[in-house]
């Protein structure tokens, strides 16, 4: 997603070093309103729109009648989404409120000791939830917990010489990428 709010689509991937092809993927408002983008495990991309509603690609399984577009599920608004698969996500909408969407509806998810100061949300390779709050701290879901019906106990990330984060990214429950304040990428 562009400063313009497009979606633009990398195609013909091994070419990357030698001029891909970009190509702009209309929005389902067909207006410039995308605010952050996602690609869950399955394949399936996932966005925020200026309205932080929040939409995912369509897939066979939805019909074949589907727009392109579709809702990732009624109720679901958010600043920043984090898909697993087309049927399960978590985001965080604009009252730094972690949500969940799973068994078909979305589902308030506790956050570290209940605040509600969540800024943004990714989830890694297996589906650890990871999200950084409005001071630039990180915290990580243990592994192997998301759906397991019992009052989450976040861990807090250390950032050491790391400073104020701004985005992150799980690759896994053991590593961690981050972006500082100062434009510094780290690895935990």
């Amino acid at each position: 997603v562009n400063e313009e709010g497009q979606i633009w689509q990398l195609t013909d991937w091994e070419y990357v070093s030698n001029e891909g092809r970009w190509t702009n993927v209309p929005t389902k408002s067909g207006r410039n309103d995308a605010k952050s983008i996602a690609v869950a495990k399955d394949g399936t991309v996932w966005y925020t729109q200026a309205d932080d509603v929040i939409y995912r690609t369509s897939t066979a399984a939805d019909g074949a009648n589907q727009p392109f577009w579709i809702a990732g599920q009624e109720g679901g608004k958010g600043v920043s989404v984090a898909p697993i698969d087309k049927d399960f996500a978590y985001c965080v909408n604009n009252k730094g409120e972690l949500w969940q969407l799973s068994n078909g509806s979305w589902h308030q998810f506790p956050t570290y000791q209940n605040r509600t100061d969540a800024q943004s949300v990714t989830t890694g390779r297996v589906g650890v939830p990871v999200y950084v709050d409005r001071s630039g701290s990180i915290f990580v879901y243990p592994a192997g917990s998301p759906g397991g019906g019992v009052q989450p106990e976040w861990w807090r990330v250390d950032l050491g010489d790391v400073g104020s984060v701004t985005s992150v990214f799980g690759q896994d429950s053991d590593e961690i990428w981050c972006v500082n304040a100062v434009g510094q990428v780290w690895i935990y």
